[in-house]
């Protein structure tokens, strides 16, 4: 899949955000709140899929549905959106292969300038669940900032075992807060402490459209996806921590910003 696949075409502004992973169901599984966030704010958002999926043979069908569950995702959002599937040799989906750093270094890096990238976003060093293949991303694109000085980097940070299916619980909270923000004039409610990180959460129509993008990737709905559809944190917001060089990634204070419904 050599040629990007745009999903919109409304022209914006300038500010474009490349998110990177590992496998076809990442964009919605795990960065679905910010997408959604991000395209809200009116910003151009790509897609780089750095595997087809293949693990269990269903390569080409994920391939197909991808496409499709990106579209979902951003198709209520008048910014542009593009999506482009890897299919490298040495890139396969597979927990039991080390993926190599400077080849995905050079594949992001390569993107960044053909397409005029702001901010690149990916998985932190602990890949949210764990899986090789997006420990190996985030080194790759750690690597890649290492040329890419004028990019803004944030990862994706790693909820414990029990905080990763807690996620219906600050649904439910904002849900409750829903007739209170309808007297406000904003449907917005931030609250700031310093820049280390960002917050975002989704309204309930962004949290419906990012279960519809899940269920794009019909190759993968297996019983256990259905719950974690539900329950997982990463269903209803992600926490980014901004990338300072190489420095601890240990989570600190953050900027929160949660937006619900009106």
């Amino acid at each position: 899949q050599n040629k990007p696949h745009r999903t919109m075409n409304t022209a914006t502004d300038d500010q474009a955000t490349l998110l990177v992973t590992a496998h076809p169901d990442d964009e919605s599984m795990f960065f679905g709140p910010t997408v959604c966030q991000l395209l809200a704010q009116g910003e151009d958002c790509h897609l780089l899929c750095l595997s087809t999926g293949d693990y269990d043979g269903f390569g080409k069908q994920r391939c197909k549905e991808l496409p499709k569950a990106w579209a979902t995702l951003t198709q209520q959002h008048q910014a542009r959106s593009w999506c482009k599937i890897i299919d490298h040799p040495l890139l396969p989906d597979n927990p039991s292969k080390q993926w190599n750093h400077e080849i995905i270094s050079t594949l992001v890096h390569d993107y960044c300038v053909q397409n005029n990238i702001s901010k690149v976003v990916t998985f932190d060093s602990y890949g949210v669940s764990g899986h090789a293949n997006h420990i190996a991303v985030h080194y790759g694109v750690r690597l890649a900032a290492q040329r890419l000085v004028s990019i803004r980097f944030q990862f994706l940070d790693t909820c414990s075992t029990v905080g990763k299916y807690l996620g219906i619980l600050p649904a439910f909270v904002s849900w409750l807060l829903v007739p209170l923000l309808a007297l406000c004039s904003s449907t917005r409610f931030v609250e700031k402490s310093d820049q280390l990180s960002v917050t975002y959460g989704t309204t309930a129509r962004q949290r419906v459209q990012i279960r519809n993008a899940m269920y794009c990737h019909q190759s993968q709905m297996v019983w256990f996806r259905y719950f974690y559809i539900w329950f997982s944190t990463y269903m209803y917001s992600n926490t980014l921590w901004h990338y300072q060089g190489d420095v601890s990634e240990t989570p600190r204070r953050h900027t929160k910003e949660t937006t619900v419904d009106a």
